[in-house]
């Protein structure tokens, strides 16, 4: 959670000499949904939703901007690395952990590295001029709760 707060620190003062910047910060659906046995992953991850939405409220009348992009189960290396891991733990084949995955998505499917990025380039982009403090979920509606 430091190293991201000490880059946004150090991005600021550019940013201010530019009068504009856009910060997105990639986290998880953990965030809205904790998952069990990542207790240091969620309390760092939700400590940054909560630095987002303090800092852009400092930073939104310089034409800062600083959001949360929260992907779910994204389609990555990393991914297969788990499930790799997971099925050799659990003595099924990667094929069924993603399949178990898959079956908690309402979209039915793992999402894709694009969609995630078409959402941090929107953000990026003056499209989002108006748009700060946010957490927007890539989960393909995986997280249940209301806020």
């Amino acid at each position: 959670m430091l190293s991201t707060i000490a880059m946004i620190k150090a991005a600021v003062p550019w940013m201010r000499k530019q009068n504009a910047g856009r910060i997105v910060n990639i986290l998880s659906i953990t965030v809205k949904q904790p998952e069990s046995n990542l207790l240091v992953s969620n309390t760092m991850r939700s400590g940054l939703v909560g630095y987002t939405k303090s800092v852009s409220r400092e930073l939104a009348s310089e034409n800062i901007l600083i959001n949360n992009v929260a992907p779910g189960y994204t389609r990555t290396e990393r991914l297969g690395e788990l499930a790799d891991d997971l099925a050799g733990k659990t003595k099924v084949s990667v094929e069924r952990v993603f399949g178990d995955w898959e079956s908690k998505i309402p979209m039915g499917r793992l999402g894709r590295p694009e969609e995630l990025a078409n959402v941090v380039t929107f953000l990026a982009s003056d499209a989002a001029s108006y748009v700060t403090g946010v957490t927007i979920q890539v989960d393909g509606g995986f997280v249940q709760g209301l806020l």
